[in-house]
C-alpha cells in the first residue's frame, strides 16, 4: 500500500500569522517561514498523528481489490473522486461509482466497499488500483485551532535546529556587543510535550 499526494495540503498557518503569534519569526524572510511551517505541518500530519488537517487530494495505491471494505488513510475523508485499475499497458479503467459505497465522510474512519459485497475482478499488479480522494478540514473549521498552534510550535523548533538562534529575547550594549538567549534542550522537550497535549484528541492510526 502506498499513498501519493496529488494536491498538497492547504497551509494551516501563513507566514504573517506565524509572525504575529511567534515573535521569533519577526525578522525572518516570509519564504523561509512558509517553508518551516510547511515542513512542520507535514511532520504533524504524516509522522505525528496520521490525520490530514489542510484540505488535500490523496491517492491510495493497492496491488488489488482484496478487501471487501477498503479503509482510506489520513482522515477526515471529504469525498472519493475515483477508483481506477491500471492495465499492464498503463491504461486506466474506471470503476463505476454506482458499484461502490463510501462510508465515514467527515469521520476518523473513511472507507469504500462494493455494492453487493464483491469488487470487480481485476488482475493483481503492483499499485494497479488507484483510489483518489479528498481529505482534510475546511479552512474555517474550529477544530483546526489546536493544530494551527501546534504547527507554529514545531516550526519554531525546526528553526532552532536549523540555525540555533531561536531567540526568546536579546540585549545589545553599544560598543560591547549583543547577547541572545536561545531555546534550551529542556525547552524543546516542553514544546514537543505541548504539541502532544494539543493533538491528543486527533491521533488516528487505525480504525
Amino acid at each position: 500500500m502506498h499513498v501519493a499526494v496529488i494536491t498538497p495540503p492547504a497551509a494551516l498557518v501563513t507566514a504573517s500569522e506565524a509572525k504575529l503569534q511567534a515573535p521569533v519569526f519577526a525578522a525572518d524572510d516570509d519564504q523561509r517561514v512558509t517553508a518551516l511551517l510547511s515542513v512542520a505541518q507535514s511532520q504533524l500530519e504524516r509522522s505525528w498523528i496520521g490525520r490530514a488537517f489542510g484540505a488535500q487530494t490523496l491517492e491510495l495505491r493497492l496491488d488489488g481489490l482484496d478487501e471487501r471494505e477498503i479503509m482510506l488513510p489520513w482522515p477526515p475523508l471529504r469525498r472519493v473522486l475515483s477508483i481506477v485499475s491500471l492495465s499492464e499497458a498503463g491504461e486506466a479503467q474506471a470503476v463505476d461509482p454506482a458499484s461502490y459505497l463510501v462510508f465515514g465522510v467527515g469521520s476518523r474512519c473513511g472507507s469504500v466497499a462494493p455494492v453487493g459485497g464483491r469488487w470487480p475482478s481485476v488482475p493483481r499488479r503492483a499499485e494497479a488500483i488507484r483510489i483518489r480522494f479528498e481529505a482534510g478540514y475546511a479552512a474555517d473549521d474550529p477544530a483546526l485551532a489546536a493544530p494551527r498552534h501546534a504547527v507554529i510550535l514545531i516550526a519554531t523548533q525546526l528553526r532552532s535546529l536549523g540555525t540555533q538562534d531561536l531567540s526568546l529575547r536579546s540585549e545589545e550594549v553599544a560598543g560591547i556587543g549583543a547577547t541572545t538567549w536561545t531555546v534550551s534542550d529542556a525547552a524543546e522537550k516542553l514544546i514537543r510535550s505541548a504539541v502532544d497535549d494539543l493533538l491528543a484528541d486527533y491521533a488516528v492510526w487505525s480504525c
